[in-house]
Order: C-alpha cells, then structure tokens, then sequence
C-alpha cells in the first residue's frame, strides 16, 4: 500500500532481484481504501504499508489494516526515519519497520520471509496453547479466552452469554 508510483516500483524491482529464491507477486494500491477492497478479495500472505497514505496517516493506517487482516503479517515501509514511530508500529502489530532508501535490495525480501515464518511460529505457538497435544481438542486455556470475550462483548452491547457444560462419563 503506498501512494507515491516511484517508491511502489522501487519496491518491485527490489523484489523482482532478490536473491531468495522466492517469486514475489505484487498488488500495488495507493490508498487504505483500495488496500481493504484488495484484501477483502482474495488471499494475500502480507502487507507492505506505507505509514504516509491520503486515506490514513501514521499508526491509524496499520491499526486499520491489522484490523482487517488479522494474523498476516504486516511489513512498514516508511520513509520516516522515527525509532520511536517503529517501536509503536511493532507493538501494535507490524513485524518490521523499514526506512525506504535504505539498505539493498534483499533486505526487503528477507523481512518479507522472516515475517512470514514468525506469523507462522505464533500460529503454530497459539494452537499449541490452546489445543490439546493428544487430541487436538480445544483445552480449557482457549475456553476461558473465548469466554472472556464473549463476556466482555455481552456487557458492550448489552446481551446475554449463555455456556452449556457437558460432562461424558467413562470417556
């Protein structure tokens, strides 16, 4: 997502010669607004995002973005070079910040990969928290989350929660 056509084809071509092996497929939209519609389409597996765009500004655009795509990474590419920007943007989910003009070309498609393989980690780490090892039946971690939240959704919108416990005998 980036709104400036030069630094969008800058970013292709550094794709297009990276040395990883990997064949990099872009989508390129200029404002938060194409980039949702993009996303709501079809499968991406991660978020190149500007942090300057016409629609949203700043960590606005990643919260949004972050929203819609939950669980793919997300990329910053910035052409601020602000520390304190990238710490933020990697607390409220990005998993890199990059300073666009800096560094070669690989850079770019290793934080892409790297990315990728820890959104992939965090999946792998968060089933084996809330599922059983044996069963692969969701354990009592899980339940006590999905409850919370059900709960806290009840008291924002004023409903009910209801939780049926089943208990089976000589299982």
């Amino acid at each position: 997502v980036e709104d400036n056509p030069p630094d969008a084809r800058l970013t292709q071509e550094h794709l297009s010669q990276a040395s990883t092996g990997v064949q990099f497929d872009v989508t390129h939209t200029a404002t938060l607004k194409d980039a949702r519609q993009k996303l709501a389409e079809g499968p991406y597996d991660v978020v190149l995002l500007d942090l300057g765009l016409p629609d949203a500004v700043g960590l606005e655009a990643l919260i949004q973005i972050d929203d819609l795509a939950t669980g793919m990474p997300i990329v910053v590419l910035s052409g601020l070079r602000d520390e304190m920007l990238a710490v933020q943007a990697v607390r409220r989910g990005a998993q890199d910040y990059l300073v666009k003009g800096f560094g070669e070309s690989g850079y770019l498609s290793r934080s892409i990969l790297f990315a990728l393989e820890r959104k992939r980690s965090e999946r792998y780490l968060s089933h084996l928290a809330h599922y059983d090892g044996l069963t692969n039946i969701p354990n009592r971690r899980l339940l006590y989350d999905r409850l919370g939240v059900a709960i806290a959704h009840a008291r924002r919108s004023r409903e009910h929660v209801a939780l049926m416990f089943l208990e089976l005998d000589r299982f």
